[in-house]
């Protein structure tokens, strides 16, 4: 235990804000679980046998910005159009094994995004992680990152149409994530056609970033 506490490793999953604070409808999409190192938090349905197709395998589709190149939020709009496609079209001519996995990654097209080089970022910015002077650049850099791959989302969405499973997602009923925060913010999103994304990207990989396409 000492270990773990010491090294991050505690691998500790509150299912029941998975789905309070999701880009899934838990009526009908539930979190159930998640992955050893908690990075995915998809909705999963049990197998009958290996064959069924009514049973849904959660898979990981990754991807991630290098913030150690990043020199301007704004460099993050034209990175999420690119990752946000090239992860999208990866889904339809990528091999499935099992029919549960083609089925799920397909209707849902969900996407995860995250960071890579994140504690040389904050170095680089003149600021630490441990004594809350990494605050404000951290929320702010997330921010943009969700902003720009739900904008990306949804503009494939336009071209493409949504994905099959678009409706048991809360952003079909027009909740984004910032609807959930457990803080009151000043800004809004009036951008109407957030709502109408076409994947979803999920807002988390690994225990430092967020993720936004069917928008993990």
């Amino acid at each position: 235990m000492q270990e773990r506490a010491s090294t991050g490793r505690i691998y500790i999953q509150n299912v029941d804000h998975c789905n309070t604070h999701s880009p899934f409808d838990p009526q009908v999409a539930p979190v159930r679980q998640s992955n050893l190192c908690l990075e995915i938090a998809l909705p999963t349905k049990p197998l009958s046998h290996i064959h069924d197709e009514n049973g849904e395998i959660a898979l990981c589709t990754l991807s991630a910005f290098n913030l150690g190149k990043i020199e301007n939020l704004d460099e993050l709009e034209e990175l999420a159009n690119l990752a946000v496609r090239a992860l999208d079209a990866l889904l339809d001519y990528q091999d499935y094994p099992v029919a549960a996995a083609k089925r799920s990654s397909l209707a849902r097209r969900s996407l995860g995004i995250g960071v890579i080089n994140y504690a040389y970022y904050l170095a680089k910015n003149g600021v630490r992680y441990s004594d809350g002077s990494a605050n404000d650049l951290t929320h702010r850099t997330f921010e943009a990152i969700q902003y720009y791959l739900l904008k990306a989302s949804m503009n494939l969405a336009k071209e493409q149409g949504a994905c099959e499973y678009f409706n048991q997602t809360t952003y079909s009923q027009g909740i984004l994530p910032i609807d959930t925060y457990k803080k009151i913010w000043i800004r809004s999103h009036k951008n109407p056609c957030i709502t109408i994304g076409k994947v979803y990207v999920k807002t988390f990989k690994s225990l430092v970033c967020v993720t936004p396409r069917s928008l993990h």
